[in-house]
This record gives structure tokens, C-alpha cells and sequence, in this order.
């Protein structure tokens, strides 16, 4: 009886043990599908089914893109050079954190982030080819929206108004305050993986993903939050479009012919949160300090 008890404790044991490995093993393919959705996103879904497909262990990303009709958002912190200088380390959980509030607005209003590009971040809302007019009207609606949110999200965060307190950044400029600017435009694009068998990106190429990137450039230099191109603001709906101004007439670098440049007026100042850090004793003149270097 001993022996059978002996016996059958270590069956139980080995079963455990094999049920722990099964786990372990569930656990492991479900984060590695994570990172291949968080790393390639939207754009690479096409690249990890193609690899998924076949029977080969190499995987190929050299597989030709396609054309696609989209809606680009480039979105950008301002002054981060200046953020970065006196924040330093902790200029990434800064970062960090403007990103989760960019990314998941967008993900909210049926966009998807594409590429973050330091203090930048590229985000798409793809349009079908099947996409009727109705439903390409609510997409680009929700594109100025997203935009209009996350303009209000930052505003109001409170871990971005305590890196906004910082003795050293008050100094520089006494309101100062997180702020971002961005591009929106409407066109094709190539989607598709970009790189080598060493590290290879899923993103979109087009002189229309370029314009969003200018787009944004020209809302710092009109010195507004959203600037939007007339092939964006043609897509919105009647009622929305109501609410955009126009601002210049341009040619962008790239296109034909020149566009209209539209914006939407956001007023923050009453949303800025309420109460501000206050700077403990002696630490002014520490701001003051670093500014002057």
C-alpha cells in the first residue's frame, strides 16, 4: 500500500507539473501574439498572416505591399526639446504618457497607431474600398474629434500637469503647459512592411502620409492646435464642417494643386487643471538655476 501511495502521489506530481508546462506554454504564445499585434499593428496583419500560412520557420517580410485609401494623422509634443533638456530620464514616462493618451483615444474613435516616432506619433484610419459615403463621412468626423479629445485629455491629465510643475520648465516659461499640435489629410497610400531581414517596420508610404506631417509643421507656424486639409474637411459631414475655418491657401510639397487649409478653434484655458503643484520652498531658485544654463 505504501508503494501504491508512493506511486500515485508522483503521477499526481508529474501531472501537476505537465498542467504548470501546458500553462506556461499557453501564456508564452499569447504574450508573443501581443507583441506581434502591438509591434506590427493594423499595418502588419497582412505580413503576419502571409508567415503564418506556410510551412517554412523563416520569416518573410519582403512581401509587396497594397494601395489603400486612408485618413493620416501626424500628431507631435511641442517644445520637447526643451522638455527633454530638463527632464532627461524622465522625459520617457512623459513621452509614455502622452502616448497612452494619444493611442487610446484614437482607439477609441476607430483608429489605429502606426508608428511612434520619438516625441511623435503617426496614427491611421483606414477606409475600404466598399466603405460607403455615409460611413466615410462618420470616419473622418471621428478623426477631428479624436484630436479634439486628446486636446482636452491633456489638458486635463494630472501626471502630465506634474511633469508640467517642474521648478525648471516654470522658469523657462511661467504658463507653461504640454501642448500638442496636429496634421490630418486624406488620401492613398502604400501599406506594407518597410526594412530587412534585420528589422522591418509595417507603415504606410505616400506623399499624402508626408502632407499630414507638413500639415502639422504649418499648424505650429499658424500657431493652432489641428490643421486639416480640404480633401479632409470635403469628407466630413456637412454639420461638422460648420464648425472648421479656413485659414491660408497652399500648395503642399508633393501634390498638384494647391489646397485649402482649415482648422477647428479649441479654446483650453478653462480645462487646464485646476490646481497647479505648487513648487516647494527653495526649489525656484534651483528652476531659475537650470534655466540659465
Amino acid at each position: 500500500e505504501g508503494r501504491r501511495d508512493a506511486g500515485g502521489g508522483q503521477a499526481r506530481a508529474k501531472s501537476n507539473t505537465a498542467t504548470l508546462e501546458t500553462k506556461v506554454l499557453e501564456n508564452t504564445i499569447v504574450k508573443l501574439g501581443c507583441l506581434l499585434a502591438i509591434g506590427f499593428g493594423e499595418a502588419g496583419t497582412e505580413i503576419i498572416g502571409e508567415n503564418m500560412g506556410d510551412e517554412s520557420v523563416v520569416i518573410d517580410a519582403m512581401i509587396p505591399g497594397r494601395r489603400v485609401q486612408a485618413i493620416y494623422g501626424y500628431c507631435q509634443i511641442q517644445d520637447f526639446t526643451v522638455i527633454l533638456g530638463f527632464l532627461q530620464q524622465r522625459a520617457m514616462l512623459f513621452v509614455n504618457q502622452v502616448a497612452k493618451i494619444v493611442h487610446s483615444i484614437v482607439d477609441e474613435h476607430l483608429g489605429a497607431a502606426n508608428k511612434n516616432i520619438g516625441e511623435a506619433f503617426l496614427l491611421v484610419w483606414r477606409l475600404d474600398i466598399d466603405s460607403g459615403s455615409r460611413l466615410r463621412e462618420k470616419l473622418a468626423d471621428l478623426s477631428v474629434m479624436s484630436f479634439v479629445q486628446v486636446v482636452m485629455a491633456v489638458s486635463r491629465d494630472r501626471r502630465l500637469a506634474h511633469f508640467a510643475a517642474h521648478p525648471a520648465l516654470l522658469a523657462h516659461s511661467k504658463d507653461f503647459h504640454v501642448r500638442l499640435s496636429f496634421g490630418l489629410h486624406l488620401g492613398w497610400s502604400i501599406e506594407g512592411a518597410i526594412g530587412s531581414e534585420f528589422k522591418i517596420d509595417a507603415s504606410y508610404l505616400s506623399l499624402h502620409v508626408n502632407a499630414a506631417q507638413s500639415l502639422e509643421a504649418l499648424a505650429r507656424h499658424y500657431r493652432v492646435s489641428i490643421l486639416m486639409s480640404q480633401m479632409l474637411a470635403s469628407a466630413c459631414t456637412r454639420e461638422f464642417a460648420c464648425c472648421f475655418r479656413t485659414i491660408d491657401r497652399v500648395k503642399l510639397a508633393g501634390m498638384k494643386d494647391p489646397t485649402r487649409l482649415l482648422t477647428l478653434d479649441l479654446d483650453v484655458s478653462s480645462i487646464f487643471p485646476r490646481h497647479q503643484l505648487r513648487t516647494a520652498p527653495g526649489l525656484e531658485s534651483l528652476g531659475e538655476s537650470f534655466a540659465q544654463r
